[in-house]
């Protein structure tokens, strides 16, 4: 997709930023302190037509567009069966899990890492500071792709 396209999806002004092809970590230094009007000059709309990949930084940089990341198919299942309605927010995925993509009212928890009932690793809540990759190619080599195509939820 296009930035103007990816901009349209997410129904928010969105910052969006360059990531090397078959990597996850921008390429632009500082990159937590990046602004949507930053984001709109020429030059950083070429190196987002160049890379490959776009990631999203995500909270208050991006009005309030956070990601939940699953890194395992089941912890993600769980999750949508306690929470039904998510099932109709944006999703994408790269080699496994998911990531939900919401847009939230009022406060909400800094990033942090979650674990699953008996203590492994099961994902994370991304916001201020963390980005998520939305489009281009996984380090592992396979394309991420938007398993559902829908704008993110807002949610309080």
């Amino acid at each position: 997709m296009t930035p103007a396209e990816l901009q349209s999806l997410l129904g928010v002004k969105a910052v969006l930023l360059p990531i090397k092809k078959g990597t996850k970590y921008p390429t632009i230094k500082k990159w937590q302190e990046t602004t949507f009007t930053a984001t709109q000059g020429p030059s950083h709309q070429k190196k987002l037509d160049s890379h490959g990949n776009t990631g999203v930084l995500l909270g208050h940089a991006s009005e309030h567009l956070c990601t939940i990341d699953f890194d395992e198919d089941a912890a993600l299942d769980d999750f949508l069966k306690l929470n039904p309605t998510l099932n109709q927010t944006l999703r994408t995925q790269g080699k496994r899990g998911a990531n939900l993509w919401i847009i939230l009212t009022g406060d909400y928890p800094k990033s942090h890492k979650f674990k699953n009932a008996i203590g492994e690793p099961a994902g994370e809540w991304r916001s201020d500071g963390n980005q998520t990759v939305i489009q281009g190619m996984h380090p592992d080599g396979m394309p991420y792709r938007m398993v559902v195509q829908a704008h993110p939820m807002r949610i309080t």
